[in-house]
């Protein structure tokens, strides 16, 4: 189990954004098999993000071609972040399994124009609520799983 990211408070008082810091922090750093449930959908909600706002779907399925994708939905759902749930199974529903993963640059620059996802990151980067909104209320919700306060 991945322990809760320590927090002064005297630092969150002096900077507010240091709870989001911590969560990050453990999302980021931490490997999925050592997360307890709540974690694990809080980090894989933030894969997902993180990819797609880096380099779209493409990028999203190319350097995450080992998650379960079916899973990677449901914790978007968990985590309140429905329209971008929607998105992803459009994504699944539109890609070949059988596309050849690029190792290279140009490999990669070419599977992002055959694989043609540019709608669906547009539609991503338009949804009413983001992701890190949703991560922050699930942050509030399940504060102790990502943070231990400390004085």
């Amino acid at each position: 189990m991945t322990a809760p990211r320590k927090l002064s408070r005297k630092a969150f008082q002096v900077f507010e954004g240091e709870r989001w810091n911590a969560m990050n922090d453990l999302l980021a750093l931490s490997e999925l098999e050592d997360l307890t449930p709540i974690q694990r959908k809080a980090h894989l909600a933030y894969w997902y993000m993180s990819e797609v706002y880096n380099g779209g779907h493409w990028q999203y399925f190319c350097n995450k071609v080992h998650y379960d994708h079916e899973e990677v939905v449901e914790s978007l759902l968990a985590v309140g972040a429905k329209e971008q749930a929607e998105i992803l199974e459009k994504a699944l529903a539109g890609f070949s399994q059988d596309i050849r993963y690029p190792e290279t640059v140009e490999e990669f620059i070419a599977g992002y124009d055959e694989v043609d996802m540019h709608d669906l990151d547009t539609a991503f980067g338009s949804c009413t609520k983001k992701i890190e909104d949703c991560l922050e209320d699930y942050l509030d919700r399940y504060e102790s799983e990502f943070i231990e306060w400390t004085p």
